[in-house]
């Protein structure tokens, strides 16, 4: 499987996991839970030396659980506010509610500051939604350096041979700005590296490569293959000409490069019965960032001569194991593929064997147990009582033995216990055959003689012949010897 198709899985997963229903009680119809849109009511990249007010609204079906703004620049926070409290919502016909918001940024406390001015809004534990505007608040136009803000989310930021950065950068008169930047591996604290000097060194990328939207938004690739696995600090330089300064913005983000190694465990052989097998892959490593955040998936597929069948599939971060029934017998192909947080996947697969466990034939003739090549005496015209239903087989099967009997290997009658009549035949016996097979169509055989007893004690007409020959020439001896003188003289020879 493609690292493509298994991208696409996965994500498809999670799309339907995490999407959300809510459910109106009064007439029971079905909204989405969409996410907070945020609208503000100012242009962005205005440049002011006295106060903004800004205002705005949310739209949500909810009112959001926190609301407030930060207004930043490459040194940090230079003012913020909270607005949760001062929300409300907007009257008329929307198609989802509306909740105003409006606040003023003092120009006196930022003067001067190339600034990003970002409103948050939350609702209950999910991630913030967010909105930027660049402000320039200076008299002067040419002192001050572009905007810069780096769009990546720390949780979710991971990086596998390449990386993509993307921002936002705006300047005073609209032009465009060009962007550096240095990637290092991180310390204990991050993004705490020496911005001086990592300037000099960051603009060494082709400007050419970067890809410019109108609003400043921007997005550039860069090769990390040969990182080792870890976290660093990206530092995101901006920079006009004929402007004082620069501008900067840090971010810290995981490359791995490596991907992770799948372990399956347990029985490759069992026989077929009752219950499941059990696979597990607790084994599963991934040097540098450990198992946590790995999709599992699983696929199981029955090897048949037509070709493989699919069993069972399963996927997720938990799922650790899969169970396969052993209430069936046949090969069967088991594949595990692991996929990291970053993308890098690996597979493996074994083969497991379940075999079937052929039936044990018991058989009883008039109560009596009788065994293979046994030779029983009923009189012909007696019923034959036999019982096969001792005969045993692995749980899962003794319920679905299927039991043929026949007579001189002609098949005759089906089932556990019958009532035979003697066949139409002249023959003083016959040969009695029972058959007990499961639903694998593996089977036992069992044969036995029926002889008549009416003929079984009469003498064969050859035996009558044998004997009487021996007691005639027994007579003849016995005669001969007793007509011999024992004195008479041995006759000499002349």
């Amino acid at each position: 499987m493609s690292l493509r198709y298994i991208a696409l899985f996965v994500v498809s997963t999670l799309l339907l996991s995490s999407h959300s229903i809510a459910q109106d009680n009064d007439d029971n119809e079905q909204i989405s839970d969409d996410p907070i849109i945020i609208h503000l009511d100012i242009a962005d990249g205005q440049s002011t030396s006295v106060d903004v007010i800004v205002s705005g609204y949310l739209e949500n079906e909810e009112a959001p659980t926190a609301v407030w703004w930060e207004l930043s620049d490459s040194h940090g926070i230079r003012s913020s506010g909270i607005l949760t409290s001062s929300i409300s919502e907007s009257s008329g016909d929307f198609v989802r509610p509306r909740w105003t918001f409006q606040f003023t940024v003092l120009s006196e406390n930022v003067i001067p500051c190339s600034c990003n001015l970002i409103l948050f809004a939350q609702e209950e534990s999910m991630e913030p939604v967010k909105q930027i505007r660049s402000i320039f608040f200076g008299v002067v136009a040419d002192s001050l350096p572009p905007t810069i803000y780096a769009y990546q989310d720390i949780i979710d930021d991971w990086n596998s041979n390449s990386m993509l950065i993307y921002g936002k950068s705006l300047s005073i008169g609209g032009s465009t700005p060009e962007i550096g930047v240095i990637i290092e591996q991180s310390t204990d604290v991050r993004c705490n590296s020496e911005i001086q000097n990592s300037y000099a060194e960051s603009f060494n990328i082709e400007q050419e490569s970067i890809d410019w939207k109108e609003n400043g938004d921007f997005s550039f690739s860069v090769d990390v293959g040969g990182f080792t696995d870890g976290w660093y600090d990206i530092t995101v330089f901006s920079e006009l000409q004929d402007t004082a300064g620069y501008a900067y913005f840090c971010i810290s983000t995981r490359v791995d490069n490596h991907s992770p190694t799948p372990v399956i465990t347990g029985p490759i052989a069992l026989n077929e019965g009752i219950g499941s097998l059990t696979l597990d892959c607790s084994g599963t490593t991934d040097d540098y960032w450990g198992i946590s955040g790995i999709t599992y998936i699983w696929a199981v597929k029955e090897i048949t001569p037509v070709g493989l069948i699919p069993v069972e599939m399963a996927t997720g971060q938990s799922t650790r194991d899969i169970s396969l029934s052993l209430t069936s017998s046949g090969i069967f192909d088991v594949s595990l593929t692991v996929v990291d947080m970053a993308g890098n996947s690996a597979s493996t697969s074994l083969t497991v064997e379940i075999s079937n466990i052929q039936p044990v034939v018991r058989l009883q003739v008039d109560g009596l147990d009788v065994y293979d090549g046994d030779d029983v005496v009923i009189r012909r015209d007696n019923a034959i009582m036999v019982d096969a239903s001792s005969s045993t087989d692995t749980e899962n099967d003794i319920g679905s033995l299927r039991y043929i009997w026949r007579i001189n290997n002609v098949p005759t009658y089906e089932g556990a216990q019958r009532e035979l009549d003697w066949p139409d035949s002249d023959s003083g016996f016959f040969y009695l055959t029972l058959e007990v097979i499961d639903d694998d169509s593996a089977s036992s055989i069992l044969t036995i003689r029926v002889s008549d007893s009416d003929e079984s004690f009469s003498i064969p007409s050859s035996l009558v012949v044998f004997i009487a020959a021996s007691v005639f020439l027994s007579y003849a001896i016995y005669n001969h010897r007793r007509d011999i003188d024992p004195n008479e003289d041995i006759p000499k020879w002349t």
